[in-house]
C-alpha cells in the first residue's frame, strides 16, 4: 500500500537532517549551515552544504540537492521504502504495514513471505548429495558460491507443500492445485535459485531442470510480490559484495550471474528469462551511471542487444555510460570466463562498444552510405530512433557523427522537439512581461520562509496569471494553506517531479540576504504584482461590462488602462 503523505511529512519534520547526513559524510559547521566536500562527486574544496533551518542539502558543484529521505535513497542507494523506514526508526515512528490494500491483505503477504522463506531453508536442506549438488560440481561452482547464493534442490517427490500453509504457498506460487484440491509442488527435480528483492527477501525462485522437461528454466507465477519486469537476480547480492562496483553487468541467466561472480566479477545481474524492461534499467542507472549489455554473438543474442537499445533510450540521461559486448560464437558469459580468466573478461567489459557505436552502426545496417539515398535514409531512420533521447550532448554528438558517416547536414536532429509535431504557434510576449526575477524572488522567500504562505490569499490569482512559474507558486502557496508546518526539505519533497524541480532546489540554496520582517514586506508586494491581471486583460474585463455597472475605481481604473495603451500606441 502506499504511505499516506502525512506519515511521510511527520517523519520529516521529527528528524534533523544533520544527524541523517553528519554519521555518513564528515560535516563540519560553516555559519548556521554545515559544509563537506560532496559525498556524490569527486572534488577538493567544499561545496556541499546542508541547512538545518530548511532541512535541506545542496551541492554546488553537481547540483545534487533534497531532503533527508533523498539523501538516503542516493547515498545509501536505497529504495523509497527501505529509505523512509530508516528514518521512521529515527523518529520512532511506526509505519503502515506493506500491501496492496487493508491490514488483512497485509497479513496475507506476510504469510506469503513466510512461505517463501520457508521453502528456500527446505530446498537448501534437500541439496547435500542430490543430482543438483552433483550438477553444480559439474559445472564447478565452489561452497562460496552456493552459500552466497543460497541454492538449493527441489526433489523429485516434492515434499514440501506438507510442511507449508497451503494457501499462502499457492499464493506465493511454490504449489498449484489438483482437481480433487489437494496441492502438488510447482518445482520437482529443479536446482532452486531463490529470487530476492533490494531488501534481501525471497520473493520467488528460479528452478533449472535436471531431467528432460521441456521448460529448461522455470520461474515463479507473477504474485503480488513477484515481477518479473521489475526484479534483476543477482542485484541484492552484487549490491552486498561491493558498494562501488565499476559499473553492472547484464547478462541472460542465473548461472552466467554465478560464474562471473566466482572469478571475481561479482557486479552481473540477469533478468528473470524476459527481456530487458524500463524498469530494470531505471534502477540500475539509480545505482551506477554504467551499465554493459553482454549478450551471445548469435542472432538471439543481437534481437535482445537491438531490444535493450530500444529500451534503454528514454531512459538514458548524460553521463550515463551503457555497452554492449557480444561473446564469441559457442561461448556464454559462463563458459568464456572459465576459458579466458577474468582479468582479460574484464578487460573486454572496458573496451565494450559504446551504446553511440552500437546505434549508428544499427542504423547503417543494410545501407550503402556512397549513395545520397541511403545516407538520406540514413537520417530518417535516426529521427525515429532518436525521438525518445533526453540526454542534449549524447545527442549533439550523435547528430555530428551522423553528419560525418552521411556527409548530409543533420541539423533538423539536433533537439527532441524536432522529432515531436509542430507545436501550435503562440503569440509573443513583450520583453518585460512575465518579470521572471519576481518570481524568481518570491520562490527565494516562500523556500526560505514557508511560513510566508500565511501572508497571502492571492492563490487563485495566481494560478490565472500567464507569467511563468505563477501557478507553480500558486500551488506551493495551496499546499502550505493547507499544511502550514512543512519545512522548506519537505515542501520540495512534494515537488520533486516537477519540471522545475531542479531550479527550485538552486533557488532554495540562495541566502534571501534579509530577515523575516524584511522577508513579509517583501514577499507581499511581490506576490501583489505577480497576482495583477496583464493590463490587457483587465482592459477587456472591464471594457466588456456596462459602464453604469463599474464602480467610480473601476472606472478610474479603465480610463488609466486606456491612456496606457493609447501612450503605448504612439511611442511606437
Amino acid at each position: 500500500m502506499s504511505i499516506p503523505q502525512a506519515v511521510i511529512d511527520d517523519i520529516l519534520a521529527r528528524i534533523d537532517i544533520v544527524d541523517v547526513i553528519r554519521p555518513r559524510v564528515p560535516l563540519k559547521r560553516a555559519g548556521r549551515e554545515w559544509q563537506a566536500c560532496c559525498p556524490f562527486h569527486n572534488e577538493k574544496t567544499p561545496s556541499f552544504t546542508v541547512s538545518p533551518k530548511k532541512q535541506f542539502y545542496y551541492c554546488f558543484g553537481c547540483h545534487a540537492s533534497g531532503n533527508a529521505l533523498r539523501f538516503l535513497m542516493e547515498y545509501e542507494r536505497l529504495e523509497f521504502r527501505p529509505a523512509l523506514e530508516t528514518l521512521a526508526q529515527m523518529a520512532g515512528v511506526a509505519l503502515p504495514e506493506e500491501g496492496p490494500g487493508n491490514a488483512r491483505e497485509a497479513g496475507l503477504r506476510n504469510a506469503e513471505r513466510d512461505a517463501l522463506g520457508a521453502a528456500q531453508s527446505w530446498f537448501r536442506q534437500q541439496l547435500p548429495g542430490s543430482p543438483a549438488a552433483d550438477y553444480l560440481a559439474q559445472r564447478g561452482v565452489d561452497a562460496a558460491m552456493v552459500e552466497r547464493y543460497a541454492l538449493g534442490y527441489a526433489p523429485t517427490q516434492g515434499g514440501l507443500a506438507r510442511t507449508l500453509n497451503s494457501g499462502a504457498a499457492q499464493r506465493a506460487g511454490l504449489t498449484l492445485e489438483r482437481d480433487d484440491g489437494s496441492a502438488y509442488e510447482r518445482f520437482r527435480n529443479r536446482l532452486m535459485f531463490p529470487i530476492r528483492d533490494p531488501r534481501g527477501r525471497v520473493v520467488g525462485f528460479g528452478g533449472r531442470t535436471l531431467g528432460d522437461d521441456k521448460a529448461k528454466y522455470l520461474n515463479s507465477p507473477e504474485t503480488p510480490l513477484f515481477h518479473k519486469g521489475r526484479l534483476l537476480y543477482g542485484l541484492y547480492e552484487a549490491r552486498q559484495a561491493r558498494r562501488e562496483p565499476p559499473g553492472y553487468v547484464v547478462v541472460e541467466g542465473y548461472m552466467d550471474v554465478i560464474a562471473l561472480a566466482q572469478h571475481g566479477i561479482d557486479y552481473a545481474v540477469a533478468t528473470l528469462g524476459t527481456a530487458a524492461t524500463a524498469q530494470h534499467l531505471e534502477q540500475l542507472l539509480r545505482l551506477h551511471p554504467r551499465l554493459t549489455f553482454c549478450f551471445d554473438g548469435d542472432r538471439a543474442g543481437r534481437r535482445a542487444a537491438a531490444h535493450a537499445l530500444e529500451v534503454a533510450l528514454p531512459q538514458l540521461r548524460d553521463g550515463h555510460q551503457l555497452h554492449f559486448l557480444f561473446l564469441p560464437d559457442g561461448h556464454d558469459p559462463d563458459t568464456w570466463v572459465r576459458e579466458i580468466g577474468a582479468p582479460a573478461f574484464e578487460q573486454a567489459l572496458a573496451q565494450a562498444t559504446p551504446l553511440s557505436q552500437y546505434l549508428l552502426d544499427s542504423l547503417a545496417e543494410g545501407l550503402d552510405l556512397s549513395v545520397l539515398e541511403d545516407r538520406a535514409a540514413l537520417h530518417e531512420r535516426a529521427r525515429g530512433m532518436l525521438a525518445p533521447l533526453r540526454a542534449p550532448a549524447l545527442r549533439a554528438g550523435l547528430v555530428q557523427a551522423l553528419e560525418a558517416r552521411s556527409a548530409l547536414p543533420a541539423s533538423g536532429l539536433s533537439s527532441p522537439e524536432a522529432d515531436a509535431p509542430p507545436a501550435p504557434r503562440r503569440r509573443a510576449r513583450p520583453a518585460d512581461e512575465g518579470k521572471p526575477s519576481r518570481i524568481r524572488r518570491a520562490f527565494v522567500l516562500l523556500l526560505s520562509w514557508p511560513e510566508l504562505a500565511a501572508e497571502t490569499d492571492a492563490v487563485e490569482a495566481l494560478a490565472e496569471s500567464p507569467q511563468p512559474g505563477a501557478e507553480l507558486l500558486s500551488r506551493m502557496l495551496d499546499t502550505l494553506h493547507a499544511e502550514p508546518g512543512l519545512h522548506c526539505g519537505a515542501l520540495l519533497g512534494r515537488y520533486a517531479d516537477e519540471p522545475l524541480a531542479p531550479r527550485l532546489q538552486a533557488l532554495a540554496s540562495e541566502d534571501p540576504e534579509i530577515g523575516l520582517d524584511d522577508a513579509r514586506h517583501e514577499f507581499a508586494g511581490l506576490i501583489a504584482e505577480l497576482a495583477r491581471p496583464d493590463p490587457r486583460t483587465r482592459l477587456r474585463q472591464l471594457s466588456a461590462r456596462p459602464p453604469s455597472d463599474l464602480s467610480a475605481a473601476e472606472k478610474q481604473e479603465l480610463q488609466a488602462l486606456l491612456a496606457d495603451l493609447s501612450a503605448a500606441k504612439h511611442s511606437t
